[in-house]
């Protein structure tokens, strides 16, 4: 009796934390789409021989890969959404 309930506490935990992801992973998604948006709207106005230029690929770059987190997070909590298709 003792282990099956030892057994039931585990996944009891294992669907929290799945939970908590995500949860975690939602919150990241909704950051994440407006540093990425408002980085694309950045490189459409700055051409590429300003300065600026490579840091704005960057940020998309790191976003890119934040969205990339986001999506191993809902996987693993198990969720069906994977955020929006344009981050595909």
């Amino acid at each position: 009796m003792r282990k099956s309930e030892e057994h039931l506490l585990q996944v009891r935990k294992l669907e929290e934390l799945g939970h908590l992801a995500g949860g975690l992973a939602h919150h990241l998604n909704n950051l994440m789409t407006v540093v990425t948006g408002y980085s694309e709207l950045l490189l459409n106005q700055v051409p590429e021989g300003d300065p600026r230029h490579g840091a704005i690929v960057k940020i998309r770059a790191a976003g890119e890969r934040a969205a990339e987190l986001t999506r191993q997070l809902l996987a693993f909590a198990g969720s069906r959404s994977f955020g929006p298709r344009w981050w595909r």
